[in-house]
């Protein structure tokens, strides 16, 4: 072995681990790693490995406390195991004699540092527990392993549970807060929480408020006091905890991302399009630091709406994810583009001098955001999707190659010559591989092959199941605060990956490699395929006439969803979870759309076979060693599943709510036999099933009062103007079709106000509500405008039920909503917007297109808006397309009109 002095703390030693423990006969050490290691985080160099698996002993207990029964046990069980089957190692074991810091720290100058450099980031779970508290018992030590034990407890049931922090850097963040807890200068933390430490709630919220009481970073200050970092800490710490516990929480400030009242995402100290005379802060303007490009160049890219910090804390309370509210609204663009300038060795910086007049710099800027905007729309003639006669020479130079690898040489062959041979077959089916999957080269190299979902390892980023010649790659939802346990019984089962049929049967290939658990069926490393790549069959490519940008190694995994992204207009969201990409313009279209994985197999197959067509490699023929694809049509009838959005409905649980509600308002006396309570409990079950009919129909976002004027309602066409999305230009207004249940149902509702007000002639017949939204302030010109409860949804709470002189009308609001629904009929309506995550994800699965289902959910991005003056958008034909699928979702729901 390796003397411990030439060991660099990143190289991989879970290789020597896996001896130490078949050496002390543990049983089945591979499954207890794979088992262990998301749990913990184990890197694959095992740095600090004694240590941490001595304080995991004294974590345990309190991390079982912390943890759900029904959760939990499993973990717990298997660190356990872990625990023991490391401290069983003997000291004499020659694993202990690889690297010294597997053991211990690094000395250095009389001081001892943890050996944690390069780690601290990718496995914050992991270096949380290499440290202890400076003092080695007492009630303060003691204090600091429940610091310890709830990170590692929330972090476990975030793994368990599928779910992701708000963002990557919050774990490595409450990471770094347990870890610099640990030292005597942060003894005043432990004396804070020492009084809460057993109680997930409490702990969370005393941390949340020192990290609220620290003082905010002074102007040009660029390193605060180690206090107030740390304090500043112990957020992300909270925040972790509560996304994990489900706790009622806030969210974490970060004013960089979003400034303190909402708009643009960018962090820039000045409006983008300000200017001033003889070009004063063009300087200033053209830094690059803030045009890095999310558009795939330097020179441009999307400029994002994020809501304002009030706005986030208030959906991260009702359980939503404020990333489902950014929206790309605008386009960002260097000067360097704008003047076509390319600063280089040999040319000067631009001088302001020679700038022209700002007019045709405007003009000039215009001219490229139009070209943005018709890049994100789309079509089919986009010169980036790759053409099918580049794709054909493409898929026969690649078997041309292959085929020739495949045949063996003469007896005599040299063993170098044949070495070479097999190293180029490897490298057309590692490409073959890339280029059908949609996957890199090096995701490719550590494909694993199974035969059943049982020996999927805990991670993988692609998987191959030869038996029913499958593909398979993992699928996460966006990471957002998770559903209570009710709540998650109403949505319907999650499955976190994504299948489709090797059409080709290039998979089939995999079976005749050889196959080792560490190095997988590739052998060589990702440099050394690309080298062979470049020499032995870059020129073949060029020969038969492929374009440069489609021959090159790192470009194979961008072949085949460059073809699937311009398929369809607006279908953004099934090559990306297809193929696994992150598509900016299939953001939004994550959190809603959950997809039945046979109808994106399906998708898969009909997009290759119209990519094949004419190639000569879309008829069937048996497998053959020789040839690189062998095309078979699929066979697999996948069980109904489903992917994508985790959040989506069960519809049986909202008929049954509808159908509740119905009964309940049938079952009011009629009017003039009610008394005052009875007028009360019917008002509120009538908003509430007309609100629900409204949601369900248009998708409606969790905002305050979606529509003020129902009365604003165009009775020829059958729509209704909505403009929940706060844009100041309004571009995100938008006409949507109601169905003509709930257009009855709404006019049945305007009849019942009437009566009502009639009635009661005392009650307020307006609410004085913020004015939180441009769609308000623009229209009222002040911070608050009085909403006309005559003509709007509104819900009645009442001190004293029978005396309407104790009613107060309340705003409709998703999270109002939510709870009049629980009343009815607890968890039926799990979130604030499940009607949204409901339609889209129904449109989806009937066949919609997509285009008209980004129209009526306002689902566009920047360059995509139906209702924008230059779009040709027909609305016409938007009528008549979505209204058949509406009609249909209010039969199968069961919604009718209903008065009480």
């Amino acid at each position: 072995m390796a003397g411990s002095k030439r060991v660099r703390l990143s190289d991989r030693q879970d290789h020597h681990l896996l001896e130490a423990l078949r050496r002390n006969h543990s049983p089945d050490p591979e499954s207890l790693i794979e088992r262990v290691r998301p749990l913990i985080q184990i890197p694959n160099s095992l740095v600090g490995l004694r240590p941490i698996a001595q304080n995991l002993g004294d974590l345990l207990p309190h991390v079982q406390e912390l943890l759900p029964r029904n959760e939990g046990s499993g973990a717990i069980r298997d660190m356990r195991e872990w625990h023991e089957a490391i401290g069983a190692i003997p000291d004499e074991d020659p694993l202990w004699s690889v690297a010294t810091h597997l053991e211990h720290g690094i000395v250095s100058e009389g001081t001892v540092r943890a050996p944690l450099n390069g780690h601290v980031t990718s496995n914050p779970i992991w270096c949380a527990l290499w440290f202890v508290h400076h003092e080695e018992a007492g009630d303060e030590t003691e204090t600091y392993r429940w610091t310890q034990a709830h990170l590692l407890a929330a972090h476990i049931l975030l793994h368990l549970r599928g779910v992701r922090p708000r963002r990557q850097d919050h774990l490595s963040n409450a990471s770094r807060a347990v870890r610099r807890s640990h030292q005597a200068e942060a003894r005043w933390l432990m004396l804070k929480v020492r009084h809460v430490r057993e109680n997930p709630q409490a702990f969370a919220e005393t941390l949340l408020e020192i990290k609220e009481e620290a003082p905010p970073r002074k102007r040009g200050q660029r390193t605060d006091e180690p206090h107030t970092r740390l304090a500043r800490d112990c957020g992300y710490l909270a925040e972790i905890m509560a996304v994990a516990h489900d706790l009622p929480f806030r969210a974490i400030s970060e004013r960089t991302r979003t400034g303190g009242s909402g708009g643009r995402g960018t962090g820039s100290k000045r409006p983008w399009d300000v200017m001033g005379p003889d070009h004063h802060g063009f300087w200033y303007h053209s830094d690059p630091r803030f045009l890095q490009s999310s558009w795939g160049t330097d020179e441009y890219r999307t400029n994002r709406h994020v809501p304002s910090e009030d706005h986030q804390n208030e959906l991260l309370a009702s359980g939503l994810a404020p990333e489902e509210y950014e929206v790309d609204e605008g386009a960002e663009i260097t000067f360097e583009a704008i003047l076509r300038h390319e600063p280089g060795e040999d040319q000067a910086p631009l001088d302001l001098k020679d700038l022209p007049p700002l007019g045709s710099i405007y003009a000039r800027a215009r001219s490229i955001g139009r070209r943005i905007a018709m890049e994100s729309q789309r079509f089919r003639v986009e010169l980036r999707r790759i053409r099918l006669t580049q794709l054909h020479r493409i898929l026969q130079t690649l078997e041309a190659v292959f085929s020739e690898a495949s045949v063996d040489g003469p007896h005599d062959e040299p063993a170098s010559r044949r070495e070479e041979r097999n190293k180029r077959r490897e490298t057309v089916l590692l490409a073959a591989i890339a280029l059908v999957t949609g996957s890199p080269p090096d995701t490719v190299r550590r494909t694993q092959c199974v035969d059943g979902i049982s020996q999927l390892p805990a991670e993988f980023k692609l998987a191959y199941n030869p038996g029913y010649r499958m593909w398979m790659r993992p699928y996460n939802p966006p990471p957002r605060h998770p559903l209570a346990q009710e709540e998650r019984k109403q949505a319907i089962e999650h499955w976190p990956r994504v299948v489709f049929e090797d059409i080709l049967g290039v998979g089939q290939h995999l079976n005749r490699m050889p196959y080792d658990r560490k190095t997988q069926h590739f052998t060589h490393n990702e440099s050394t395929y690309e080298k062979l790549w470049d020499s032995h069959i870059v020129p073949r490519l060029e020969q038969a006439g492929v374009k440069r940008r489609w021959c090159q190694f790192k470009n194979l995994a961008t072949i085949m969803p460059s073809w699937f992204a311009w398929a369809e207009e607006g279908q953004h969201l099934a090559p990306a979870l297809l193929f696994g990409t992150d598509d900016p313009l299939a953001r939004t279209h994550h959190f809603y759309t959950a997809w039945e994985r046979g109808e994106l197999a399906r998708i898969y197959h009909e997009h290759l076979e119209t990519a094949l067509a004419g190639s000569g490699l879309d008829e069937e023929r048996d497998h053959s060693y020789e040839r690189l694809w062998n095309y078979r049509a699929p066979r697999t009838a996948i069980p109904e599943s489903w992917t994508g959005n985790d959040r989506l409905p069960r519809a049986e649980s909202i008929s049954d709510l509808i159908a509740e509600l119905s009964d309940r308002l049938h079952s009011q006396s009629p009017p003039h036999r009610r008394d005052a309570a009875g007028w009360l409990n019917a008002h509120n079950l009538m908003t509430a099933y007309t609100a629900l009919g409204l949601t369900l129909a248009v998708g409606g976002r969790a905002i305050r009062t979606p529509v003020p004027d129902l009365s604003a309602r165009h009775h020829a066409t059958g729509t209704i103007a909505l403009q929940e999305k706060d844009r100041s230009d309004g571009s995100h207004a938008r006409l949507v079709v109601l169905p003509p249940e709930v257009i009855q149902q709404i006019e049945a509702y305007m009849e019942h106000l009437v009566v009502l007000f009639t009635t009661f002639p005392g009650l307020p017949t307006s609410l004085t509500c913020p004015a939180t939204k441009h769609r308000d302030r623009s229209a009222y010109q002040s911070d608050q405008y009085e909403l006309a409860l005559r003509s709007t949804c509104f819900f009645l709470d009442a001190g004293d039920p029978g005396d309407p002189t104790t009613w107060v009308p309340v705003e409709l609001t998703g999270r109002r909503l939510r709870e009049e629904c629980n009343r009815v009929l607890p968890a039926a309506w799990p979130l604030d917007n499940a009607g949204r995550h409901l339609l889209r994800s129904y449109l989806t699965a009937q066949g919609c297109p997509a285009t008209i289902i980004n129209t009526h959910l306002g689902h566009w991005s920047y360059g995509e808006e139906p209702w924008g003056a230059p779009s040709a958008f027909d609305p016409v034909r938007y009528r008549k397309a979505i209204r058949p699928y509406l009609d249909r979702l209010m039969q199968d729901i069961g919604y009718r009109v209903v008065a009480p």
